[in-house]
């Protein structure tokens, strides 16, 4: 029963094509019982994110787990896997296993490094195990990855920036306005995670009294208003609040988990004045129209890349030491999934068949009775079967140096997986 690993990611697929498929966190739990009910599919994880959302499967059978993918995409989101065959990408097996640890450890970011990733992929595991869509293999899978991309923050230098999608919004924000960014009026729209990354930053660079005046919050929850407040001490407004704002704002942040636009031209009808607007929402909730209007300039998630990057040789040296660590994990998978397919079997049959020769001894003893007798056949069975169990893990194990991997300076690392399809529908004939 393989892994496959499955979606759109940025380097795959545009913006407008990545939105069609993004989940809401309200639709997350209904769309993995979905992909659970299809037979082909034996476990089930989705990440999704502002740059990529991901399937991870573990599936019966290659072609029905595609065929499976192709109907859950077109019955969850009316999207058409033949449509979109070239921006999908897929990964199997080991290129699967590599590749979700290279998430989990910031190197297949947008923003390479980017720390939010791995609390991404801790979500998608902790909700697959709420919703009981993973048996043991996506456990381990999504344990392994975690602890590789711990791993790899903490040993490699690739943690040290800031490089969230918000951070690196701000980032581009103050590169186009540099000489007058402190006299500017911000507006942040939203209040999760990424609205308050935003807000931290603001915090930090208007410290003054009256700064405080140049930046305000819009969000749909007077109690989550009154708690940025209280947090950031920048003034809350609603939604109806919109129209007075926007005239005296310079700069808008749109970070909201909202599925559909919330911003349109004619919010925009009553200002005369130059506006930026960053939306780092997926899906988007500026509509692409706003972006046509002459005062507008309107940015999204895609525009970030390269912002904030590290320089080639630093980024070429983190990583190698990451791959390392990477390939190491992906070995120490490899050998957990021999032990699990081929050894845990053979002992299962093996102490099945010890216990009916026990039971058989048992009724036929003579010499022993009650409690002693049952302690004795216990015994006896540990005993005679210490041995072939010992023997048995110890054949499980791949054949590896003791350090777990072939040492690194006699290997070339591999390069990132390649996807085994780009063209999704016809390579893994997932057209229905």
């Amino acid at each position: 029963m393989p892994i496959l690993i499955t979606g759109l990611r940025y380097t795959t697929a545009s913006l407008n094509v990545r939105e069609q498929i993004a989940f809401s966190e309200a639709e997350l739990p209904c769309a993995l019982l979905c992909l659970k009910a299809f037979p082909a599919i034996e476990e089930a994880g989705i990440l999704t994110t502002c740059n990529r959302v991901e399937l991870h499967l573990k599936v019966s059978s290659l072609k029905a787990g595609k065929q499976a993918v192709a109907s859950f995409f077109q019955a969850f989101k009316q999207f058409d896997v033949q449509q979109y065959k070239a921006s999908l990408f897929a990964y199997v097996e080991e290129d699967a296993i590599r590749h979700l640890f290279s998430v989990a450890s910031g190197l297949d970011s947008l923003i390479v490094g980017e720390g939010q990733i791995l609390g991404q992929v801790r979500d998608a595991f902790e909700l697959a195990q709420k919703t009981n869509t993973i048996g043991k293999t996506l456990h381990q899978l999504y344990t392994s990855a975690l602890h590789t991309g711990k791993l790899v923050r903490t040993e490699t230098g690739i943690a040290s920036r800031d490089t969230s999608v918000s951070s690196s919004a701000y980032q581009l924000a103050k590169r186009l306005d540099d000489t007058a960014f402190n006299q500017r009026r911000f507006l942040v729209v939203g209040g999760g995670k990424m609205a308050e990354l935003l807000l931290e930053k603001l915090k930090q660079d208007f410290t003054l009294p009256h700064q405080k005046n140049q930046v305000a919050i819009v969000n749909r929850s007077p109690q989550r208003l009154q708690y940025l407040h209280q947090k950031f001490g920048f003034s809350g407004h609603s939604f109806e609040g919109l129209a007075t704002i926007l005239p005296t704002i310079d700069t808008i942040f749109v970070a909201t988990a909202a599925p559909h636009a919330l911003f349109y031209p004619e919010h925009f009808s009553s200002v005369q004045k130059p506006i930026r607007i960053f939306d780092i929402s997926v899906p988007r909730n500026v509509h692409d129209s706003v972006g046509a209007l002459p005062h507008i300039s309107l940015h999204n998630t895609d525009d970030l890349a390269g912002i904030g990057d590290f320089c080639p040789e630093t980024e070429a040296l983190i990583r190698h030491q990451a791959e390392g660590i990477i390939e190491t994990a992906y070995w120490e998978f490899r050998q957990w999934q021999q032990i699990r397919t081929v050894v845990q079997p053979t002992l299962v049959s093996v102490r099945q068949q010890a216990e009916i020769a026990r039971q058989e001894a048992l009724a036929k003893a003579t010499q022993l009775s009650g409690e002693d007798l049952a302690e004795w056949s216990r015994l006896l069975m540990n005993k005679v079967l210490h041995a072939p169990s010992v023997a048995l893990r110890q054949q499980g194990h791949l054949h590896l140096p003791s350090s777990g991997q072939p040492p690194l300076h006699s290997i070339a690392l591999p390069p990132p997986p390649t996807p085994i399809a780009i063209g999704f529908a016809n390579q893994l004939d997932l057209a229905m």
